[in-house]
């Protein structure tokens, strides 16, 4: 069967629930109905038989009969015929129900007649005619009538039962159809799950056919510590596909042939997958056909039976070895790159030293002897050497950072910020910003670079300010999942979210040098430093809404970051040092 077929008949299964349901509701709610109105119908005509009965009006109108004198019979017997033909409408108004069209014509026609005898006898009793004359008057039968009552009452009963009953066995009818129909659906469903369920198998199947091809598959029991290798893996570690007496079988075994180094790492992921009971993955070595080690990587699961005991741990592997080697070229090749680059820096500070000292000496003494065109000229090399130096400075700061070897600390970041508002003292008093400071709390990390990092974040928030307008700077920080949270949000100029990516790029500059100074190095100097903690730094920002820098760092220790510290920062000027630059 389809989906497409299976899909409809469960809309159609589900419509004619639907509507069973409600019919079967309706039918509920009528016998209720029917059944309200037969105690009503029977009621009534119970209280009309006690009405015209005896004891009612024929008992009244033949007490007058007998006694003429006593009007109080008249009345009664008045009384008890309007009292009769008020419960004859209201049986009459009584919807629903097999009481239509029966209107009880007999008796209305004895009260009626009754009625009018007893103004006959009322006047013959204001003429004081005798009891016996009066009698012979009028005599009448009322059989037909006491019959017609009874007859009635049992009809209604009888009448009433049969309606209540047939919407009864209606319900229960509705009711059996509706949970034949609502297995019919429960049962197309699960055809439709379980045809979903072999589509996925069939899918996972291929998948691990697929994977089979491109790498091996090992299946270990925790019962038995058996180890089941597909050929793939074997092929992997160069064995012939007949080779089995050489190849380890057992975890003791394979355990012998994984490189010492990486063995704990292997236990330790399998501890804490019994904890989180999601898939792992893991890079190690092992040793080959010709005992040479090798570089895989493993993604492997493990069950659990229902006390928590380990059952069965499966996975596959690749063979990386390619992978390691140009990852180790790439790292030499990038070691390299950043030697050169800080020797380079490093040989070019003593001829620039001289061109700058060369400049300000020639500044200083003979500027005089210069017309206005070669005073501008000198202007140009004293500004241009500044502007080198500090690109050389951010350069060696950049190559330093790339270091394989930093020595890490436990770091409080509210001293780091302090001490970059300390180097960024005198831009500080020049531009008086409003500088809030949070809690920031502690990290594992290297001092001097988590200062630059700071101090190039709130020099970029200085600089980028709205014209003619204060800076304000907002630093703050919270913990979430053993991470520190860091933000340092500004209200000025803003970066519209086409250069979101640009903006942390070596030597990418938003602004001409005229406009705001800086080298283009500053935010790609902090990602560095940010990813050589392993965190992250990102950007929220809309151009003339000002930016956000969100940095997130792993957190030594849990810290409380609610009490907030406010602050309006204007740092005395120690240890000068270079603004930060974006």
């Amino acid at each position: 069967m389809r989906t497409s077929t299976l899909i409809l008949c469960i809309g159609l299964c589900i419509a004619a629930v639907t509507v069973i349901s409600w019919y079967m509701i309706s039918a509920d709610q009528r016998r209720q109905v029917v059944n309200e109105n037969a105690a009503r119908a029977i009621d009534t005509t119970e209280r009309l038989e006690r009405e015209i009965g005896y004891g009612g009006l024929i008992h009244h109108f033949k007490n007058y009969v007998l006694r003429p004198t006593e009007s109080q019979y008249y009345e009664d017997a008045i009384q008890n015929a309007e009292t009769a033909l008020q419960l004859i409408l209201e049986l009459e108004q009584i919807d629903q129900g097999p009481i239509q069209g029966k209107p009880l014509p007999e008796t209305r026609r004895m009260i009626a007649e009754y009625s009018r005898q007893l103004q006959i006898v009322h006047e013959m009793a204001s003429e004081n005619a005798s009891a016996r004359e009066i009698d012979a008057a009028v005599r009448f039968d009322d059989t037909p009538t006491l019959n017609e009552l009874k007859t009635t009452v049992d009809s209604l009963g009888d009448a009433y039962r049969t309606e209540a009953g047939r919407l009864e066995r209606l319900t229960r009818a509705l009711m059996i159809l509706n949970v034949i129909l609502g297995l019919g659906t429960a049962i197309t469903l699960a055809t439709f799950n379980v045809r979903q369920h072999i589509k996925n198998l069939r899918n996972q199947v291929v998948y691990i056919e697929l994977l089979g091809q491109s790498g091996g598959i090992w299946n270990w029991n925790r019962q038995t510590d058996e180890v089941q290798y597909a050929p793939k893996f074997r092929e992997l570690l160069g064995y012939a596909g007949d080779d089995t007496e050489s190849f380890p079988e057992n975890v003791s075994a394979s355990r012998d042939r994984i490189h010492a180094e990486d063995i704990a790492i292997f236990a330790d992921r399998l501890a804490n997958q019994k904890q989180t009971r999601k898939p792992f993955s893991v890079e190690f070595r092992m040793l080959d056909h010709e005992d040479c080690y090798r570089w895989f990587r493993t993604h492997a699961h493990t069950l659990f039976d229902n006390s928590g005991t380990p059952i069965r741990t499966a996975g596959t592997i690749f063979n990386i070895e390619d992978s390691k080697k140009y990852e180790h070229e790439l790292q030499e090749s990038n070691q390299e790159l950043q030697r050169f680059a800080f020797a380079a820096s490093h040989d070019l500070q003593e001829p620039l030293r001289a061109i700058t000292g060369f400049s300000q000496l020639l500044q200083q003494r003979h500027t005089n002897s210069l017309d206005e065109k070669g005073q501008g000229y000198l202007r140009h090399i004293v500004e241009g050497a500044g502007r080198m130096k500090t690109l050389i400075d951010d350069i060696l700061t950049l190559s330093r950072v790339g270091q394989s070897e930093l020595e890490f600390a436990e770091i409080n970041l509210d001293d780091c910020v302090q001490m970059a508002l300390q180097n960024l003292s005198q831009l500080i008093r020049e531009t008086e910003p409003e500088i809030r400071i949070g809690k920031l709390g502690i990290v594992h990390g290297h001092e001097g670079f988590l200062v630059e990092l700071f101090q190039n974040l709130i020099s970029n928030a200085i600089k980028f300010r709205k014209p003619d307008q204060t800076a304000k700077i907002d630093i703050d920080s919270h913990t979430k999942d053993s991470r520190i949270n860091i933000t340092v949000a500004d209200q000025g100029i803003g970066i519209s979210k086409t250069h979101h990516a640009q903006v942390f790029e070596l030597f990418k500059r938003l602004h001409r040098r005229e406009q705001i100074p800086g080298t283009g190095i500053g935010l790609a100097l902090c990602k560095r430093i940010v990813e050589r903690h392993h965190g992250t730094i990102s950007l929220i920002s809309e151009e003339g809404e000002g930016s956000t820098f969100r940095v997130s760092l792993p957190a030594d220790t849990q810290t409380d970051p609610s009490a907030q510290e406010i602050q309006h920062v204007k740092p005395s000027e120690t240890h000068r040092h270079p603004a930060g630059r974006r």
